[in-house]
């Protein structure tokens, strides 16, 4: 087999080691990233429609993949909030069964008052 000419980027491992699929995947990426950049860079011209099409899909993609980070990151911050609110509730769980097991008045209740988490502005994520 005819060995083929191969680019190597800066601080990419060279061709004839094996890479790692993480490696891999992100040295792809950064080349797709330098390769929209470039398209972008072409601007919208209204006489090329060919042109104009790449640029407009190009930015397209740009940006659904900014919005499907900008979710997961929504997503994880949501998630955290939820799991310090139970673990909140869990808490105050086990202090009303150490109490009932000890024989105390649980307070007034009978048992620990769950209050619903407050309303988010969907957009904002804040509470409303």
């Amino acid at each position: 087999m005819p060995r083929q000419n191969v680019a190597v980027f800066p601080n990419s491992t060279p061709p004839d080691q094996p890479q790692s699929k993480p490696s891999v995947l992100s040295t792809a990426t950064d080349e797709a990233l330098e390769s929209v950049r470039a398209v972008l860079r072409l601007g919208v011209d209204g006489g090329n429609l060919k042109q104009t099409a790449l640029v407009l899909s190009a930015a397209l993609g740009v940006i659904n993949a900014q919005l499907r980070v900008d979710e997961g990151v929504l997503k994880e911050s949501r998630d955290l909030e939820r799991q310090l609110r139970v673990r909140e509730l869990l808490a105050d769980y086990e202090q009303y069964r150490a109490r009932r097991n000890r024989g105390e008045p649980a307070g007034g209740s009978a048992a620990p008052v769950v209050s619903e988490a407050p309303r988010r502005d969907p957009e904002t994520g804040k509470p409303e």
